[in-house]
């Protein structure tokens, strides 16, 4: 199991505060520190399932980088600067197709805007309304999930998009994450601020709660 993230060591690691971009093998029993150790901390970042296409948001300039979007399709070894026209609201999370690495999309607060040219111009795909996860599907090649407190699914063939049957999310509350497991399209799985986690492995005929508002897993 691997990932790549960013954030702050714990106070007694010898790494580099902030982290910059790292990378684990071995579902973070090592980490692999990549890029911008000591200068930046990550806020927006996606990769590639099947590719080492990693994209990245960085805040301010560090020794490598100018303040903007930026990715790198070598673990960090040379990094491209992306133009990011198009983007006319605010981000909110990032996503990157599982295999095309010219391909990304944004979650913003006018909905999922579209990048096919790594990063260099943005096009809104969905109607223009507010939205707080997105995620491209491994198990579907194109198809984006995104949403508020309404999980959706938009196939790349032009077609509208389809709601999700989900359970009902709080108006104070909305999906942080969203998962599709790679080898099965219908086992599905959100999280929401509120720290409540929701499966289904029949495409969202029937929810499971796994984790309550305190984080606490549910058992059966």
């Amino acid at each position: 199991a691997g990932f790549y993230a960013s954030g702050k060591p714990a106070p007694s690691a010898s790494e580099g505060n902030p982290l910059g971009l790292v990378k684990s093998s071995d579902g973070g029993e090592t980490l692999e520190m990549l890029s911008f150790e000591g200068e930046s901390e990550i806020h927006f970042l996606g990769a590639g399932y099947e590719t080492e296409a990693v994209y990245v948001v960085i805040d301010a300039e560090n020794s490598t980088v100018a303040p903007g979007l930026h990715y790198t399709l070598d673990d960090g070894a040379n990094w491209q600067s992306s133009a990011a026209q198009g983007i006319t609201a605010v981000t909110i999370q990032l996503a990157v197709h599982p295999t095309d690495p010219a391909i990304i999309a944004f979650g913003a607060e006018g909905g999922v805007l579209l990048s096919t040219d790594n990063g260099n111009s943005f096009t809104l795909i969905t109607e223009s309304t507010p939205l707080s996860a997105v995620t491209f599907s491994p198990a579907e090649p194109g198809v984006l999930y995104y949403g508020l407190r309404q999980l959706m699914r938009l196939a790349p063939d032009g077609s509208d998009p389809v709601a999700i049957n989900m359970p009902e999310i709080g108006l104070q509350d909305a999906m942080i994450a969203i998962a599709v497991n790679p080898n099965n399209s219908d086992e599905l799985a959100f999280a929401t601020f509120d720290s409540y986690v929701w499966h289904t492995l029949d495409g969202g005929e029937n929810w499971q709660l796994l984790a309550d508002p305190a984080g606490q897993q549910i058992t059966e």
